[in-house]
């Protein structure tokens, strides 16, 4: 990764809501490795849903898309490190490690971090249909797409802190991921408000 590309989103991309609330937020997506399109339409989705209750509006970007001199007023970035997309051949299962983080320097939360794909998968991969498969791609980028509307609340609030239920929460189980709804609880969305 360019280290001066990394130094200027870290100059720029400090949270702020102030201003106009009407603006999106952009997230920057910047992959490591092949991805599935149908997997990333679905976090997209999945992670805009996460969080309607905050009132903001996000504007998904690949890294590779955007021009060099672009500007944002709201910017979140996250490094998609490893494979973000099923594979034919199982892997074996390991749990441990985090699926996702955002980035902290001198105890404030910055608006970039990781999501780790093969860490989701190996998460998932046990509870979700077998064989390759549309719908397996699609709950594969739903729990993607959890896992980075947990991080977006922690880079959006400025809060380190989890909560005791919803997304907030320290940790997501496989099934938490993949199930048919889950958002912030009312608690973490009022502290991202516009």
């Amino acid at each position: 990764m360019n280290k001066r590309f990394w130094l200027l989103l870290l100059a720029i991309s400090t949270p702020s809501l102030g201003g106009n609330p009407n603006s999106p937020v952009t997230v920057l997506l910047d992959f490591d490795q092949p991805y599935s399109s149908l997997s990333l339409a679905e976090m997209e989705r999945e992670a805009s849903a996460a969080l309607k209750n905050t009132g903001l509006t996000f504007e998904w970007k690949l890294r590779d898309t955007v021009s060099p001199d672009a500007e944002f007023k709201l910017l979140l970035v996250f490094k998609m490190k490893g494979r973000c997309a099923m594979d034919l051949v199982p892997q074996l299962i390991d749990e441990r490690g985090p699926l996702g983080m955002a980035f902290v320097s001198d105890g404030q939360v910055l608006s970039f971090g990781e999501i780790e794909c093969d860490q989701v998968k190996r998460s998932v991969q046990r509870i979700l249909p077998r064989g390759r498969s549309e719908k397996e791609e699609r709950l594969y980028g739903r729990a993607l797409g959890r896992v980075a509307a947990h991080e977006m609340y922690h880079m959006l609030s400025g809060k380190k802190m989890h909560s005791k239920s919803g997304l907030a929460q320290a940790r997501l189980t496989a099934d938490e991921l993949i199930s048919n709804h889950m958002a912030l609880d009312e608690s973490s969305s009022a502290g991202i408000l516009p």
